[in-house]
This record gives C-alpha cells, structure tokens and sequence, in this order.
C-alpha cells in the first residue's frame, strides 16, 4: 500500500472513518475536519463546508448526500433545502437505503431511524430499536440486517417480522460494527471474529478469529474479501487463504495497524484509512 494523504503533512483527513466514491474522479473523505473531497486525479484536496466529525456518508436514489456526524446528528446536501424532518439522535453511525427507497439511520444514542420522503417513519419493533446502540446495517433483499453494542443481530423483514441472534445462535459475542453482504454470503464481524450466514439452518458459524475490531468490509474485482479492523490490521479472504496486512518498517506496509475503512472503487483500487492517514492498494 501507498500513503497517499497523510494529515501531518498536507493538514487534512485527521482520523478517517468514512469512505465513498462520488463518481470517477472523486472520493469523498468523512473525517474529523469534516467532508473531504480528494482528486484522485491531481492528488489535490478540498474541504466542503460541512458539520465536523463526520462518520458516515450515504447517496439516495434521488441524489442527495447523507452525512453522519458524531456530534451533530443528520446533515443532508441537495439543491432543495430543509429537505427532511430532524432525526433523533447526535452520534450517527451508519446510512442504508433499501430498495423501496427508505433510508435507515444507525446511531449510539437514538437506535435505528427511517426516512421515507424526507419525514421519520414509524416501522415495526421500532420500540424496541430504539434502545439499542446500532453500528451496524446491510440490505439483503427483503432483510434489514442490523448489528448494535451487546444487543446481538437484528433482522428486520419487509412483512415486520423480527428475528434476533445472539451468541446462542453463533455469534461470536454480542457486538457487531459491520454486516456486509458479498456475491455469495452474508457475513457478520462481531468484536472478536467473523461469521458467516448458515442460511439453511438459520444460525452463524465462526470462520475466524480477528486480531482487532472489525469495522468495514468490502470486496475487490476477483471476489476477495477484505476486512479493516482497529488493532489488527487489514485481513484478505479468498474463501481459501487469509492473508494479514500490518504495519511494519517496510515503506510499502500499512502506515498504522489502527484502521476505519476499506473500500474498493470501480476502477480496481482498493482505499484503506487508518489512523495515520490515506493509502492506496
């Protein structure tokens, strides 16, 4: 990996937390400064004014830009203004819209939010979400997955079923940071390892111990897992082999072992933020 942003030197991307690939030639930066845009042509940086701290970015199908903030809740960027009602909660966390165009909001402080046209919208178990910590959220068809702090998995379906996992259902403990859903499996990092979906037996099966907390996942053009972890590094899963990144004296190993994102973009690259910086796969 190549650092390509490092906040001492160029004055920006203080502590990472979010990745997202705008378009072809821009990606978007959510750090403590706020919402960076970085060039990848030029190299060159522009901070958007924007709220500080921002940990999450989300794009709707209408083209307006969600950002999650640890302080300030919900900002929303579009040409209509006041677009959308305020949302409970201050420390946002996670966005996902499903496919009827609902957006979901995780938070520390307010559980689990959605939005449809702009206004909260009451859904089932909705009481009950709202006393958990939610980190973690992914789509899967007709399912809402969604991980919180010591509550277990939660699975919310499109009829307002609710089905809740915990460790006695295989989780390897209680908390999740990151649900992800690949080609072929759903897979759930808890603070200890990673589990995958037994689909037909409807339970979780341990597939590895991490030597960090998981808190982003993604996957590249051949299909490879990739897993961000604070702690550990970066993990690469062929459904065969692991392989761990870690910081080391090399110049071209990982400038930290502290991580918060990994993200692929179209064009094959693979972005990694730590806590030292910006690198480039």
């Amino acid at each position: 990996p190549q650092q390509i942003l490092s906040p001492v030197r160029d004055g920006v991307g203080h502590h990472i937390h979010k990745l997202f690939e705008f378009d072809q030639r821009y990606v978007l930066i959510g750090c403590d400064e706020g919402l960076v845009a970085y060039d990848m042509q030029t190299g060159q940086t522009a901070l958007w004014d924007t709220p500080k701290f921002v940990y999450s970015i989300e794009r709707d199908h209408e083209g307006g830009l969600w950002l999650g903030t640890f302080y300030d809740g919900v900002c929303y960027l579009n040409d209509v203004l006041d677009r959308f009602e305020r949302v409970p909660g201050h420390v946002i966390s996670r966005f996902c819209e499903d496919g009827a165009g609902r957006l979901w909001i995780a938070s520390d402080d307010a559980g689990l939010s959605c939005i449809v046209d702009g206004a909260e919208h009451d859904y089932p178990g909705r009481a009950v979400m709202a006393h958990e910590n939610v980190h973690a959220l992914q789509q899967d068809g007709d399912y809402l997955w969604v991980g919180t702090y010591a509550g277990g998995v939660y699975r919310l379906s499109g009829s307002g079923a609710i089905r809740h996992y915990t460790t006695d259902d295989g989780l390897h403990d209680n908390s999740s940071y990151v649900i992800y859903r690949d080609r072929q499996q759903l897979w759930v990092a808890t603070m200890t390892g990673l589990c995958r979906y037994d689909e037909a037996n409807d339970r979780f099966v341990l597939v590895k111990e991490l030597a960090g907390v998981a808190v982003s996942m993604t996957t590249d053009r051949q299909g490879r897992l990739w897993i961000a972890t604070q702690g550990g590094g970066l993990y690469r899963y062929d459904n065969k082999t692991w392989k761990q990144y870690q910081h080391g004296s090399d110049a071209t190993s990982l400038d930290d072992t502290e991580l918060n994102c990994v993200f692929a973009t179209r064009d094959g690259h693979l972005w990694v933020a730590t806590e030292s910086g910006l690198c480039l796969y």
